[in-house]
């Protein structure tokens, strides 16, 4: 019986140790099958960083591959985005054209609409007990006010006796726009107004003269009173203003795109000779205001292709960052090569006033946030697809 226990407990011993050299045996086996693949991982990491210039530039091309719009659907949207933008800045040159003043298509609409708020009438005769020039009332009854079209700071004849240009002249039809301020698109509602109320005519100087019922400067006159008069008939004369109101609105919108123009606001009261020197070169009102609406313009059909660019997004060719930067492509090609013929035909034309002006801006800063949200989607596709590659999941 003992030698029995005995020989059991022998086989249990061995059976323990060889189960004990089994497990050692499968330890150290995964020990060194972990060790072989930590040093497979090991070298396939070192290779990575050791080619990690060429790794590189192959995802570079990835990316440009994927962001390329050499497609037939995004060529098709970048030939109707040229298009249009061109289409723009062609259309707002032909709409904001030049023309002499009594043949300016903008004159002409504003006398219909003049006649149209305040009825055909019939022209006040000259003079009359309310409207003698040889007074100087500061008073122009409200009947002349709707029943004519010339307003009295448009007056050159006589301007040089009194010096009214302030440089020791007078005024001529091209520099009158920028000495007077009713033709100031903001400050003309103020003074523009009064002149026309008052038959008077004021400069860049603030100083202020009395204009004869055939647009001839007469006498000197006094700004504060003329103020003073028109305050007081506007209580008793409330019509009056909105007449002289809508007037002065209508003779500035008639001017905009005569070939002379009218200044930008305020300048001329700083230096008349700079605002018309900047009015030669078309950045006049008219010029600010066809610049705006060029840049506005822009933007709406940027807005448009975009919008439509986005319905045709796959989600299984690339990521919608990725989609973004094909969009912009589009949007920043077009953009410029729309600018870039306008540059040209101005150049063929020679009319500096034909300069994109707004679009260039537009185009400018568009192409220079692109560029920023391009990089940075680049950088954060080559920097995620250089970590896949590290971490072999790519």
């Amino acid at each position: 019986m003992e030698n029995k226990i005995d020989l059991n407990f022998l086989v249990t011993q061995k059976d323990q140790i060889e189960q004990f050299e089994r497990e050692s045996l499968q330890q150290s086996s995964d020990i060194v099958n972990q060790a072989y693949s930590l040093s497979k991982e090991s070298m396939r990491v070192a290779e990575v960083a050791h080619n990690s210039e060429k790794i590189m530039r192959e995802i570079e091309r990835d990316f440009s591959s994927t962001t390329n719009i050499t497609n037939p659907t995004d060529m098709a949207f970048l030939s109707v985005a040229i298009a249009l933008q061109c289409l723009r800045w062609f259309l707002l040159n032909k709409l904001t054209e030049r023309t002499p003043e009594g043949s300016n298509k903008f004159e002409d609409w504003a006398h219909k609409l003049q006649k149209k708020v305040f009825g055909e009438q019939t022209p006040v005769p000259d003079p009359s007990p309310k409207f003698n020039p040889n007074f100087c009332n500061y008073h122009v009854p409200f009947e002349k006010i709707i029943s004519t079209f010339s307003v009295p700071y448009d007056a050159i004849a006589g301007t040089k006796a009194f010096d009214v240009s302030g440089d020791g002249g007078g005024l001529s039809a091209h520099s009158h726009r920028y000495r007077t301020l009713g033709h100031d698109p903001m400050l003309g509602f103020v003074f523009g107004t009064a002149n026309i109320l008052s038959s008077t005519l004021t400069n860049w100087q603030f100083r202020t003269f009395f204009v004869s019922s055939s647009n001839k400067v007469i006498s000197n006159a006094s700004t504060i009173e003329m103020f003073a008069k028109v305050t007081d008939r506007v209580a008793h004369e409330p019509k009056a203003l909105g007449a002289a109101v809508i007037k002065q609105g209508l003779h500035i919108v008639s001017d905009v795109y005569t070939t002379n123009g009218i200044p930008i606001p305020i300048v001329q009261t700083l230096s008349p000779q700079m605002a018309q020197q900047l009015g030669e070169y078309g950045l006049d009102t008219g010029g600010l205001l066809k610049a705006a609406g060029s840049a506005k313009i822009a933007s709406l059909i940027d807005s448009l292709i975009a919008a439509v660019h986005g319905l045709y997004y796959d989600e299984s060719k690339c990521s919608i960052h990725e989609y973004e930067v094909r969009t912009r492509k589009i949007l920043t090609i077009s953009n410029s090569i729309a600018e870039g013929s306008n540059i040209l035909a101005t150049a063929i034309t020679g009319d500096i006033k034909n300069l994109d002006i707004g679009g260039l801006i537009y185009t400018f800063s568009r192409l220079l946030k692109d560029i920023d949200f391009i990089t940075e989607i680049k950088k954060e596709y080559m920097g995620s697809s250089f970590n896949q590659k590290i971490l072999g999941t790519k």
